[in-house]
């Protein structure tokens, strides 16, 4: 869950508005009446003359100070609720039927020779594979399509929801099988923007990779909305110096665990997920219903002995 939290906070912010705006101005009402009945309640009667201030003390019953938690707060508190809920707090839109839950994402996988070291056991290629088919598991039902490239580009899998279909393909992928050697990094993004667009949809590209040609660096940026993402797959402590040049992607290391494929996940679908709240013609979430519980719970406190309120005074004061 928390995970999850992180990966639609950034979206969240954005988003957030109210559907209702007009009725935040109930909430001053509430507060003018809290000020009055508090201001009332709390007001400390002036000190009889004439009797000793040890007399004074023990017969005065109950402590009026501003703060003793009254009656009137947890009103107020409950009137702002309710006033919040009222004013439809939203942050995202209804769930569309025809439209993909995650985004599409083009893998480009390199398959060079450099790939083939084993200093990332066992092989830089074979990481790179394992890593990808975990998360084309995560993506369960996500459209995913591959590309592989050395001196040239190919598209070796179209977009498809059976990711099953790609494992066959991505094993068979070798430098043996490239036709031309080299790494030719600007023509795979090329050919993964064209599968973007003919998509249709926003969506991400990941380049799994061990280095990038500095000279490919300039020319490595994706137009909005869609997101580039690189997996770097190279021994703890060495950098590749064209993927530092990278300004606008983000470049991910290659982690043991699944903590890699996670972060890669959440970058590949935030700015789907924006582009979806700003073009989408479904409407707005309200998430009012979400204030009524703690609203309920406070209502709760006015069956407390002492706590009962005399609603026909907090009537005639708010009219």
């Amino acid at each position: 869950m928390s995970e999850f939290l992180a990966s639609l906070l950034p979206e969240t912010l954005v988003a957030f508005h109210f559907l209702r705006p007009w009725a935040l101005l109930l909430i001053l009402p509430a507060l003018w009446l809290w000020w009055q009945v508090r201001r009332a309640a709390t007001h400390r009667p002036p000190v009889a003359r004439g009797i000793a201030p040890h007399l004074q003390s023990a017969l005065t019953v109950g402590e009026a100070g501003p703060r003793r938690l009254l009656p009137i707060d947890g009103v107020t508190l409950a009137l702002v609720l309710v006033a919040l809920a009222a004013a439809g707090p939203t942050w995202s839109r209804m769930p569309d039927p025809f439209t993909a839950p995650s985004a599409p994402v083009v893998a480009v996988l390199k398959v060079t020779p450099s790939m083939g070291e084993a200093d990332v056991a066992p092989t830089r290629l074979e990481r790179a594979k394992f890593k990808l088919r975990d998360l084309l598991d995560r993506r369960a039902g996500g459209r995913t399509a591959l590309v592989a490239y050395a001196g040239s580009a190919h598209r070796v899998v179209p977009f498809t929801e059976d990711t099953g279909i790609m494992v066959p393909y991505l094993e068979g992928l070798t430098p043996d099988v490239m036709p031309q050697e080299g790494a030719n990094a600007q023509d795979a993004l090329a050919l993964a923007l064209a599968l973007l667009e003919a998509e249709g949809s926003p969506g991400g590209i990941l380049f799994l990779l061990d280095e990038l040609d500095p000279q490919d660096a300039a020319a490595m940026t994706a137009p909005a909305p869609h997101t580039l993402v690189f997996q770097q797959f190279l021994p703890a402590g060495e950098r590749s110096r064209g993927l530092d040049q990278l300004a606008e992607a983000s470049v991910i290391a290659v982690t043991a665990d699944d903590a890699d494929l996670r972060q890669i996940d959440r970058l590949l679908n935030a700015g789907y997920r924006a582009a979806l709240l700003e073009t989408s013609d479904q409407p707005w979430q309200d998430r009012g219903w979400m204030l009524a519980l703690p609203a309920a719970l406070l209502c709760l406190l006015w069956f407390r002995r002492g706590w009962t309120m005399r609603w026909g005074v907090v009537l005639i004061c708010a009219s």
